[in-house]
This record gives C-alpha cells, structure tokens and sequence, in this order.
C-alpha cells in the first residue's frame, strides 16, 4: 500500500507539473498571438493616418511664454521627443516649460504621483502626445495596444502615434477637451484624492462603501452637468466598443474625455478592457456588468438583464394574448415559444425559404403583429422593414420587441411600423420595396380588399411573400377558410401581378408559404 501511495503521489506531482507547463504555454502562445494581432492591426492602420489625426503643437493654444520656453528647448532638436508635461494621480498636469490649457494644473509641491503608470505629455515633431508608461506591465500594456487598434476608425479613442515594446510604453494622441471629472468639480462635487484625504463624511468606511459614496458625488450632478446628447452617445460609443468584442470598458469621470471640437465623447483608458473572439456567456455577463455600471455612475436606465426582463414582463402582464410567442435567448423567453404556428418558432420553420429573398431587402410587412417577423427578416439579412399595424396593443409592444433585439445582438435594426390598417397602401404615397409580406394577415381582409391589396403589392415590389393557413376552422365567420387556403392564396397572387408562384408547404405543417414574383 505504501508503494502504491508513492506511486500515486509521484504521479499526482508529474501530472500538475505538466498541468503547469502547460498552462504557461498556453498563455506564452496566446500572448504572442496578440501580439502579433496587435502589429498587424497598428501597421495597417497606421496609413490610415492624415494630417487631422494628431494634435499639433502649432495650432494648440498657450499662453506666448509657454510656447517661447518650448521652442527655445526644441531648438537643438526639432523633431526630438520632448517632454513638456506630468499628469499626476489626480489626472492634473505638471507643466515642464509653463501652463498648460488641456488639464488642470499643479504645483509641483502638490503633485501625487502616479502609482501604476507614468503619464506624460510629450511632443514629436509637431504632435503632442501622451506617453503612457507601463513599466514593465506587459499584460496591461499589450491589452491597451490590442484593444486601441481594433476599436481605431469605430469608436471614439486616441490613434496610436508609437509603440516602444521593449520598454511598453504607447504614444497616444492627446485628445483636447475637458475630462468630464472636471465639469462634475466645477459644479462642486468632491471627487478628487487631495479632497478626499481627510474627508470626515468617508471616515470609517469600507473601500467599497467608500468608493460608492465617492460615485454618488459625481453622478448626482450628471443630469445638470452633462447634457442628455452626450449621454446618449457614450452608451452607441460603449455598443460600439461591444460589438468589437470589448468588455471591461466602462467608462468613468475621469476615462471620458468631452471632445473640444465637436463635444463627443472619447475614451482613452483601455489596459482594463478584455477583448474576445467568441460572444460566450462570459462575454454577455461582462458586457451586462459594464451596462450596469454605466447605468448606476452616469444616471442612465439603459438596458441591461434585469431592465430587459422587467420591461418584458410589465408588457407581458398588460397584454396578455401574446399571439406570436418570443424566444429571445439565453433563457429569456415568452411562454409557447416553441410553437411553430406563429413567433420565432414560426421563423425556425421557414426562415430557409424566406432568407434567400431578403438579402439586403427593402420590406413593406403588412400586419406585423408584435413586429417578430420584420426583426427575425433584419437579422436574417433584410436592410430595413416598413410594418403596419393595426393593434395599438401589438404596436406598443413591437417598440419593446424591438429594443430588446438590438440591445440583445449589439446592432440597430432598421424596423419603422406604423399603426395603421395594412389598406392605407392602398391610399398613401409609398416608396419602392424589393419585398411586400403577409405572414398570416391578409386574410384577415374580405377578397375584394386582398385582391387590391396584391395589385397595390405588385406596383411596388417584384416580390410578394404570403402565408397561408390550412388549419382555420371552416365554420370560421367571413369565409376565413376559404381566404386563407393555399389554393385561394395561389390563385389571388397568380390573378393580381404575380404569376409565378413558389409554394412551400411541407407535409404536417400547416402555414404553407407562396412566393409570388412578377416575372
């Protein structure tokens, strides 16, 4: 037995050995993998570059004296690095050959150094530029590389000018404009280290009590502070930066910089952000995290898990016949989605007889319910969805449908609906789709009005997508049967500017669907 245990042990100690080694390589092979993605990304970039892209020292303003100091210590070496500034630990700066405008400044008595990493202010031939200095730090520095020159030309972030990978340091562009830490201490909120130092209303606390009590300083005043514009630019700015693949980006008072020119929004703190291949739970939980974060330090309410989930179930309570059941993923759903009748259990049926047609589609969709279809055709490839509906029930609750869809795959969805009667084609003035559908409502209509409303359909699209219904009672009140029946269907497309006709209609199902082309 004692032998066996020896075994045993030599064996356990081998295998964690081997567990180790393999870990470091992996992480030896994943590391040189982004960095390789890293200097791809910066070398094509980087010819990208014009004359707009980096602050120049010419055209900044500063006082004469500060400008005469600088160029009497470039004199020997124009187009040398220059060190002309320190940012401190309060994100003021340190000026070497006088003020300057772009931060707060401090006296040298007063500055606090900065416990990470170094931050300077630098020119480079006529660029001025901030050199962060990460001493060492090559997880943090590579991630701010990497995820700087993916979010370049997408988001609002400072171009790369540099890269010194031997001692990781990046040269960024100095974005000019006021750090929004700034605008919150104008309005008289206590946020910064050298006043919190002997603060007496933070004695006492926990760091984390602490740091929330320090965020409800700032974000208290954001709605007098900062207008709603801007506000809603940093949450596209922060979807923007999602559906890159980022999470870990939110942004704080003293990480958002307002733009001087045209007072957007830029982000320029990115070692803490983590970029990913793959949108796996881990990616949505982190993304949900940022979300909420931005929600709770900037007074927003947009959505996350818990708002989306709360706003459902108020829409579900108030409109309680949900006709076309939702599967929203990730176990957020509408009771009977699995239902193939109607709602995405539906779309699963014949999304691979629609989709061929919709690729980059203008849709007119007539009857749109709770707007299911027309967001299932976007994702599916369509370019944008004008929907009628006559419901203000369903019409409210398409609004909400469609929020959730583009907050749920990070993108915005071209849908437009109308609550109105699928008739006013017959009166309005529309413009030109390439696809008019009916997924279950134009038999809703007396014949007449079908009849018309196909001509109308053929005058402004070459296609026509219906939906028929085999399964209607035949005691069903205004010849519901009749109408909905593929042969009437076949017939009322053939009759009216469509005559070839398609028919999808698999043995068991019985929502058939017809392709009407005029040609």
């Amino acid at each position: 037995n004692a032998v066996k245990f020896e075994q045993a042990a030599i064996l356990l100690v081998v295998f964690g050995l081997f567990s180790v080694t393999m870990f470091r390589l992996w992480k030896r092979i994943s590391e040189y993998r982004k960095f390789r993605l890293a200097r791809n990304l910066y070398e094509k970039i980087r010819s990208s570059y014009g004359p707009h892209t980096f602050t120049r020292w010419s055209q900044m303003t500063v006082s004469d004296e500060t400008r005469r100091a600088v160029d009497a210590a470039r004199e020997n070496d124009p187009n040398g690095e220059l060190l002309i500034g320190r940012i401190d630990h309060d994100i003021r700066v340190l000026g070497i050959y006088g003020a300057l405008p772009m931060l707060p400044g401090v006296r040298e008595s007063e500055f606090i150094p900065r416990p990470r990493f170094e931050l300077d202010v630098v020119l480079v031939e006529d660029r001025v530029l901030v050199r962060k200095d990460f001493r060492g730090d090559r997880k943090n520095f590579l991630n701010e590389w990497l995820n700087l020159v993916l979010l370049y030309g997408k988001a609002n972030v400072p171009a790369i000018y540099r890269v010194d990978e031997r001692n990781t340091v990046l040269y960024k562009n100095l974005v000019v404009g006021r750090i929004v830490r700034d605008v919150l201490l104008d309005a008289g909120a206590r946020i910064m280290s050298v006043q919190l130092k002997d603060d007496p209303e933070l004695a006492g606390l926990s760091n984390p009590d602490r740091l929330a009590r320090i965020v409800e300083r700032g974000s208290g005043l954001i709605p007098a502070c900062i207008p709603e514009a801007f506000l809603i630019e940093m949450e596209h700015q922060i979807n923007v930066m999602h559906s890159c693949g980022l999470t870990g980006v939110t942004p704080t008072f003293g990480n958002v910089i307002i733009e001087a020119t045209n007072e957007a929004p830029y982000f320029i703190d990115f070692e803490g952000a983590k970029w990913s291949r793959s949108r796996d739970i881990l990616f949505h939980y982190q993304r949900d995290r940022d979300r909420e974060k931005f929600n709770q330090r900037f007074r927003r309410s947009i959505y996350t898990e818990d708002i989306a989930r709360q706003n459902l179930a108020a829409q579900i309570e108030k409109l309680k016949n949900w006709y076309a059941p939702i599967d929203f993923g990730r176990g957020m759903a509408i009771d009977g989605f699995w239902s193939i009748g109607s709602g995405t259990g539906r779309w699963d049926v014949i999304r691979h007889v629609v989709t061929p047609h919709i690729q980059n589609a203008r849709i007119l969709d007539l009857g749109s319910n709770n707007g299911i279809m027309p967001i299932m055709m976007l994702r599916a490839g369509a370019r944008k969805v004008t929907g009628l509906e006559l419901s203000p029930e369903f019409f409210e609750a398409a609004h909400l449908i469609h929020r959730i869809f583009e907050w749920r795959d990070i993108r915005d969805y071209d849908f437009k609906l109308l609550n109105c009667n699928m008739l006013e084609i017959l009166k309005d003035t529309w413009d030109a789709f390439d696809v008019v559908t009916a997924f279950c409502s134009l038999y809703y209509l007396t014949e007449d009005e079908m009849a018309r409303v196909v001509r109308r359909a053929a005058e402004l699209a070459p296609v026509m997508i219906l939906q028929a219904n085999t399964a209607t009672r035949s005691e069903a009140a205004h010849e519901k049967s009749k109408k909905a029946s593929l042969e009437f269907m076949d017939q009322l497309l053939r009759e009216n500017g469509f005559p070839n006709v398609e028919i999808f209609a698999p043995w068991g199902y019985n929502r058939p669907v017809l392709i009407g082309r005029k040609a």
